[in-house]
């Protein structure tokens, strides 16, 4: 997943929400995402720290966020697809396509 697209929502807007399905999906106390100026920056805390950070523009309907970093922690390597995969139906969930 390098970008996504969020319409109708401000990226705290979104941010809120990914909070909440992440707290509803028992992922909270691994997952974390925050708004950090002009970034959206997902944080998964487990035997090491992943760090994925989004620099988020707006557009016409909403905003787009595109990959700019991604730090992986070295256990985190053998489950980086399946961790992407989880991730990115939490961020559908709340309203985001990829693209």
């Amino acid at each position: 997943m390098h970008s996504f697209e969020v319409t109708e929502k401000t990226p705290e807007d979104f941010v809120a929400g990914v909070n909440r399905s992440l707290e509803e999906h028992g992922l909270a106390s691994y997952v974390s995402v925050v708004v950090d100026g002009e970034d959206i920056v997902a944080r998964i805390q487990w035997m090491g720290t992943t760090k994925l950070r989004f620099r988020t523009r707006p557009n016409d309907e909403g905003f787009r966020a595109d990959l700019q970093r991604q730090q992986v922690a070295p256990l985190h390597g053998a489950f980086q697809q399946s961790f992407e995969e989880r991730f990115e139906n939490v961020l559908a969930k709340v309203g985001a396509k990829l693209v």
